[in-house]
């Protein structure tokens, strides 16, 4: 069994539709095979959506997106710059799918395993690119490399 990080190409899709209500709010969210609670909202994202504050602002860091419940639900609900980042590819694809606006890449390999940047920055680059031709994405307001 691959841990959820593990970018497995050969994982068969299964993309399904998942329709929530949190707190009154209706949201129809696509999950797929790889990606965590694949089968709908897990308790404790309901949880923490659940008791979250009246009023939440400013800028917001969904680190771990997944899908996107968490992201999607605090700018419908709370109308903040959000921005989501997953290193699972296909959490990324879903997030995407899902409407999410902006998404970062990280460098994790840069900081204390001394992956060069430059490589990196080409990987990143291509990786983006791929993705965005590949899934004809063009709803994305802002693409962070981080």
């Amino acid at each position: 069994m691959n841990h959820y990080f593990t970018d497995n190409t050969d994982l068969k899709h299964n993309i399904c539709e998942k329709k929530v209500s949190i707190n009154g709010h209706d949201f129809v969210f696509f999950t797929d095979n790889g990606v965590f609670s694949k089968n709908g909202l897990d308790f404790g994202t309901r949880s923490l959506l659940e008791s979250l504050p009246d009023y939440i602002h400013g800028d917001v860091l969904d680190f771990g997106c997944g899908y996107g419940p968490i992201g999607i639900y605090l700018k419908k609900i709370f109308n903040c710059n959000v921005d989501m980042i997953d290193i699972n590819n296909r959490s990324i694809e879903l997030a995407i799918k899902n409407n999410c606006k902006t998404i970062a890449f990280p460098a994790i390999s840069t900081g204390i395993y001394g992956y060069p940047y430059e490589k990196a920055c080409v990987i990143a680059c291509k990786a983006v690119r791929d993705m965005l031709k590949k899934y004809h994405i063009n709803q994305l307001e802002k693409i962070y490399f981080v």
